[in-house]
């Protein structure tokens, strides 16, 4: 083995996969952090709406697991194989929390 290619960074080597390396990377933090905001929000406003206590306890009963599933939603974009496969499986369960949310929220009553 050549010892002195060992010890040249990889960036060094090929700019351009570093770039993507790093395009990825972003990637996957937009939908850990953006992607998993929205799902925990969506997540708690539909179980909000869902259960029938005070309101006080409904966003309690909603933001308390929330919490786990923001970190799920973490650990998911980067334990994804792809950076799409990050955002769709991040991405999809929140827009369809985000229709629940919508649903729910047309039917209720102030």
């Amino acid at each position: 083995m050549n010892a002195r290619a060992s010890t040249v960074p990889l960036c060094a080597r090929r700019p351009v996969a570093a770039g993507r390396h790093r395009l990825a990377v972003a990637a996957r933090i937009a939908a850990a952090g953006l992607g998993g905001y929205a799902l925990a929000a969506f997540f708690t406003t539909t179980v909000a709406l869902l259960v029938r206590t005070p309101r006080e306890e409904a966003a309690a009963l909603g933001a308390v697991p929330s919490f786990l599933l923001f970190a799920g939603a973490v650990v998911w974009a980067f334990a994804a194989r792809t950076p799409a496969r990050a955002w769709l499986g991040v991405g999809l369960p929140a827009l369809a929390l985000a229709a629940a949310t919508w649903w729910l929220a047309r039917g209720a009553t102030p």
